[in-house]
């Protein structure tokens, strides 16, 4: 457990970047644009006339020139932007804000990464969270969280709350900058909450992962990687469902988890200190976000 908590939270602080994720499945949003990435000219942004004036508000009210650059290599490509918080054009530049979009971004995209860019928070947030995921490894080495419900407890007060809150800020933001405007679309009409609150079943998600490879790793070191992330579904849709007992890392193989897995899956279930320390963090979060949002 302990290289699995060491490898997330190097992972979840690298870059200190905070995403946008893409809508589910479904029907395309309306959404009123960004503008789009120039094919012939790799990297050029030609910007509609909205958000030309948001690049102007940012100029006017902060002093900043707003680089608006696509998704780079190597990103997930659920996301639809996100913020790099440090280096040049992050949240200490004193000159520019670089956010990251993916191709014919909406303009509430774009508002949602400014906020992001914009928050005085922001780099303290990300980390603290980093600080707290580090005290929570130290804690569990120590043998102070003796429980299931204390480990959630302690590490849901590290990146999934600090992300609950980061991304609440940003969706904020957007939703009054478009309200300024009288502009609404299908992007901000939606409910505000549930990305935010997306994090916060990850989180769950991630603790337990971690209780479920306490006594090892349950698949080959090959597949661990991916049975991984088809645990805790990173950054996926909200509330996406069970775990799986199966995965397929590729076309070829399928990896069963077997009897250990569900057992230790029931065990928690039956664990009522654990059931509901979850239900808490989840009605506190919830709570949170809808006096956050005004809803």
């Amino acid at each position: 457990m302990k290289d699995l908590l060491n490898n997330r939270i190097y992972n979840l602080s690298k870059g200190l970047k905070v995403f946008t994720v893409r809508n589910e499945v479904g029907r395309r949003p309306k959404y009123i644009p960004a503008g789009s990435f120039d094919p012939e000219a790799p990297g050029r942004f030609a910007a509609s006339p909205e958000a030309l004036e948001t690049i102007q508000r940012i100029k006017d009210k902060h002093g900043l020139t707003v680089e608006i650059l696509p998704i780079e290599e190597g990103e997930p490509q659920w996301a639809s932007g996100y913020f790099r918080s440090i280096g040049p054009g992050g949240s200490n530049d004193p000159e520019k804000r670089k956010v990251y979009l993916g191709e014919n971004p909406g303009l509430f995209v774009l508002e949602h990464e400014l906020g992001h860019a914009t928050d005085p928070q922001l780099l303290k947030s990300n980390y603290f969270a980093q600080y707290l995921a580090e005290e929570f490894v130290d804690k569990y080495n120590k043998g102070e969280l003796e429980t299931p419900a204390k480990r959630l407890e302690r590490y849901m007060l590290g990146m999934p709350r600090r992300k609950l809150d980061n991304e609440l800020t940003a969706q904020k933001y957007a939703l009054d900058r478009m309200k300024e405007r009288g502009l609404e679309d299908d992007l901000s009409k939606q409910d505000l909450r549930q990305y935010p609150l997306a994090y916060i079943d990850q989180g769950i998600r991630g603790s337990e992962l971690g209780e479920i490879f306490e006594d090892g790793p349950l698949v080959p070191d090959s597949v661990a990687v991916g049975a991984a992330e088809s645990f805790s579904n990173p950054y996926g849709g909200v509330y996406p469902g069970p775990f799986r007992t199966s995965f397929m890392p590729n076309e070829n193989t399928v990896v069963d988890f077997g009897d250990r897995f569900v057992n230790k899956l029931l065990e928690l279930s039956l664990d009522k200190n654990y059931q509901d320390a979850k239900q808490k963090e989840i009605d506190r979060a919830k709570a949170y976000a809808t006096r956050r949002m005004g809803y």
